[in-house]
Formats: structure tokens, C-alpha cells, sequence
């Protein structure tokens, strides 16, 4: 309590209080939630152990989607929407590494491991270690079997979870694991090149989602790729990673860092599937 008898709360709190009441208006954040489903469980072993190939990854990737779409959504469903997304993008990723566009297979085919393990290990905790589970990615798949969000709902919060979150500390770890410096040589032309493959692939994203959709909030999502998710936030994310990279080592750091970018990760992603303006 605070003078005059007022409730003093965190302003934290207070925006996921803000949120929770917004997503409960929305039909989304159901009081409580059970634990792991047998489905959820087969999604988590698929994703057990660190990937070591790019080829693995899209097989793996291909096994989790199977599985997904035989959640009562099916196709609709929230993990495979974004699993198909990702999943295009990652053979195109593999397709440039074979025909050697890229100035170093080895840095880019390094932070495409890294990146899809960071995923993997969402949907690991999420089997196996609930509360461990990154809240951005909880608020995808929380919601996954919701039918009132759509599947471009679905693959945007996730692409939300996997580039504002994700990709800063992959970009990270790349660098640590392959004993670079940050930024050195033609890091950052690589890193640059992934956003022509969005660019490239816009269509056949496009294609795979809007059948089932109004062709107004299509072109809007395709707006949304091509202008936000693809270069303003990978820039983001490496401007993260440029400013995390002098505490790589500092594991306490690191953890705040963490929970810092998950949180604001998570507050977008309820914005994006609560919108009431793209529905």
C-alpha cells in the first residue's frame, strides 16, 4: 500500500495484468493450463538434441509439422503454422549453402544450427520443463489450438518469438562456437543475404496461407514480411547482438539479457494474436 491507501504495482505487472485481461477478452490465455498433451511430447522428442546438419533440421522440421497438423486444428494449428513458415525459409537457406552463395557457408550454415536449435529447445521445455519454456514462445503455443486466431496470426507471432528473441543470442553463439569476432569479415553480407531469401520466398508464403484467408489481411502480412519482420527486425536483432556480444562470457548477464528480450518478445506477441484490428 502506498499513501493514501493506493495499491502501488509493478508497471511490469501491471502490462501483463494488461495483457492477461486483454487476451482473456480475446479468447486467449485460458485460466490454467494442463500439462504436456502425448502430442506435445512427440514434438518434444523430435526436437531433443542439438542439430548438426541443415538437411537435419528441415527433416526434423518436416517430422514436427507432420505431427502438428494432427492436433484437432490440423493445418491450423499454431506450431505448425509457423513450422511450415520456418521450414520454407530453411530449405531456401539450404539451397543458397549448396550452390555457395553465401561469402562462408561454414559462418551462415553455423548460425542456421544455432538458430533453429534455439526453437528445438522452446519446443523441449515446453514437453518436458513447462515453466522454463520462453514466455514469447509460450504465448504461440498456448494458444496453438485457439480457433479464433488465424493461421497468419499463428506464423507471425512465431517469426515475433524467433527473430526479436532468438535470433540476437544465435547470431551470439555462431560467433562463440566458431572462435570469431563479432562482425569480422563478411559476417554481416551473409547475415543480410537471409533477408533477399524472405524476399525471394514472399510468394510462396503467400500461397501457402492465403486459400483460407481474407486476401486484405494477406497483403497486409505480406507487408509485414517484407517490410518489418525481414529488414527493420533482423536489423534489431543484430544490433542486440552487437550489444550483448562483450558480456558472451558473463552467464548472469546473459540470463538477465534473456529475460529481458523474452518479456518484450511475449508483450508483441499477445499484441499480434489479441489485434482486434487484423481480424
Amino acid at each position: 500500500l502506498g499513501r493514501d491507501g493506493l495499491i502501488l504495482v509493478p508497471v511490469r505487472q501491471a502490462v501483463d495484468v494488461g495483457w492477461y485481461v486483454l487476451g482473456r477478452a480475446a479468447g486467449l490465455l485460458k485460466p490454467g493450463h494442463a500439462g504436456p498433451s502425448r502430442l506435445e511430447l512427440q514434438i518434444g522428442e523430435v526436437a531433443r538434441g542439438k542439430p548438426v546438419t541443415v538437411p537435419e533440421v528441415i527433416k526434423r522440421l518436416d517430422a514436427i509439422y507432420e505431427l502438428a497438423t494432427t492436433s484437432p486444428r490440423g493445418k491450423a494449428d499454431g506450431i505448425a503454422c509457423f513450422t511450415l513458415l520456418y521450414r520454407t525459409i530453411t530449405a531456401n537457406v539450404l539451397r543458397w549453402l549448396e550452390e555457395g552463395r553465401f561469402e562462408s557457408s561454414e559462418y551462415l550454415g553455423t548460425l542456421d544450427l544455432e538458430f533453429a536449435e534455439r526453437y528445438f529447445q522452446a519446443l523441449r521445455c515446453y514437453a518436458f520443463d513447462r515453466p522454463a519454456t520462453p514466455m514469447c514462445w509460450r504465448v504461440l503455443f498456448d494458444n496453438r489450438s485457439n480457433p479464433r486466431i488465424s493461421r497468419l496470426h499463428f506464423a507471425v507471432a512465431g517469426v515475433n518469438a524467433h527473430i526479436n528473441f532468438d535470433l540476437a543470442f544465435a547470431t551470439v553463439s555462431t560467433c562463440v562456437r566458431l572462435g570469431l569476432e563479432f562482425g569480422a569479415g563478411d559476417q554481416r553480407k551473409d547475415y543480410l543475404a537471409v533477408n533477399q531469401i524472405f524476399a525471394a520466398n514472399t510468394l510462396q508464403l503467400r500461397e501457402q496461407f492465403e486459400a483460407e484467408e481474407d486476401p486484405e489481411l494477406v497483403d497486409a502480412v505480406e507487408k509485414l514480411f517484407d517490410d518489418f519482420a525481414v529488414t527493420t527486425t533482423r536489423d534489431v536483432a543484430w544490433k542486440e547482438a552487437q550489444r550483448l556480444w562483450p558480456h558472451r562470457h558473463d552467464a548472469t548477464r546473459m540470463a538477465q539479457e534473456e529475460r529481458l528480450l523474452d518479456s518484450r518478445a511475449a508483450v508483441l506477441g499477445k499484441g499480434i494474436l489479441a489485434n482486434p484490428f487484423l481480424r
